[in-house]
């Protein structure tokens, strides 16, 4: 028993220098954790700087004419005839519809009457007045009547010249209200006119607080409608609101397109792109930059040449374009950003910057 006890023994701990040595040989053979090479991402880098390249600003409006006109008749009456349809060019002057006149003709007719008795009767009084018959207190009296009467007599033919509409200048009917036989009352409208010609032609929208401080009048625009999908309208700012609406809390901006285009019509609704000619200076990221963002900030990273890794960046962007993004000058001191292999690193990785493919 003793010896079998004695050879057991003999053979765990031969079994524990095996364990010791294997032990042994594989830590020779591995180095340590902390003796491993870092890891090295190579990268691609693009280089920022501040730039005062205009930010456009993209906005939607509706054409109109720069002059909408509803035009009417001075006086009621009966619609005798209407020479113009939705959608015919005029030329200021040209007849566009006439009331029937038989009622208001007489009306100048009873005046012109009044008003010859009344001439008739003030020359009578006056005579009577030289020979002492009529008082002085008469002739004021008929005098009076008299310039009651010329003044009647101008109102019933102002009236009868304005039984009539004409174009008040170059345009579109854009809206014909009333039809041939229709009774209509004093300044009724019953055509609407838009004007046309160079710098006729404008779209209106509403932008933001934070866009409508880089506008201002003159800066330039580009429209496109969906009607000519393959075209782009020139235009300029002709205007921008002093203070904001108050049922959108949006500052609306005037742009007028630059030529005069007889193909479009108002309604259009044009997708309007801004040029801002007062850029305040900015620097421009690559949209590969961006590695993460929220609903304020963005990161991205850029090398730190000196100890050849990346550093994490937080920034604020203002703009975001398609390709880009912009924050102020303040935002980003580095002159760099990694843009290809951003994605894969982490704070502080080592880099190596290079120009091939990755």
């Amino acid at each position: 028993m003793k010896t079998s006890k004695y050879q057991l023994n003999i053979f765990l701990y031969g079994i524990a220098i095996l364990v010791i040595a294997i032990a042994g040989c594989s830590s020779s053979a591995k180095p340590p954790a902390d003796e491993k090479s870092p890891k090295v991402h190579n990268v691609q880098v693009e280089e920022v700087s501040a730039t005062t390249e205009p930010l456009p600003i993209a906005a939607s409006g509706v054409l109109a004419s720069k002059s909408e006109v509803n035009l009417s008749f001075k006086v009621g009456g009966y619609i005798e005839t209407i020479l113009a349809e939705e959608g015919d060019n005029v030329k200021k002057g040209d007849l566009l519809a006439r009331l029937n006149r038989a009622e208001i003709d007489a009306q100048v007719a009873k005046a012109r009457n009044a008003f010859e008795k009344a001439k008739r009767d003030l020359k009578r009084i006056r005579d009577l007045y030289r020979d002492t018959v009529a008082t002085l207190e008469q002739v004021q009296d008929l005098e009076t009547a008299y310039e009651v009467a010329r003044a009647e007599l101008e109102i019933a033919r102002f009236n009868q010249e304005n039984a009539t509409i004409h174009a008040t200048a170059d345009g579109r009917i854009l809206k014909k209200y009333s039809e041939r036989g229709e009774q209509v009352s004093p300044g009724t409208p019953v055509l609407r006119l838009g004007t046309t010609g160079a710098k006729s032609q404008i779209l209106k929208f509403g932008v933001a607080d934070r866009d409508v401080v880089r506008i201002q009048p003159g800066d330039s625009a580009q429209v496109r409608f969906d009607a000519f999908p393959d075209r782009i309208f020139q235009g300029e700012v002709t205007n921008v609101a002093a203070e904001a609406d108050p049922r959108t809390g949006t500052f609306e901006i005037e742009v007028m397109l630059t030529n005069n285009y007889p193909e479009l019509r108002n309604g259009f609704i044009g997708k309007v792109t801004l040029f801002p000619s007062g850029q305040a200076p900015y620097i421009r990221i690559p949209m590969d930059a961006l590695v993460e963002a929220n609903r304020e900030h963005a990161f991205i990273y850029v090398p730190d040449e000196s100890t050849k890794s990346a550093q994490k960046v937080k920034v604020q962007p203002f703009y975001i374009g398609e390709s880009f993004f912009a924050v102020d000058t303040g935002e980003l001191s580095a002159s760099k950003v990694i843009t290809r292999g951003a994605s894969y690193l982490r704070p502080g990785a080592n880099i190596n910057i290079t120009r091939e493919g990755l």
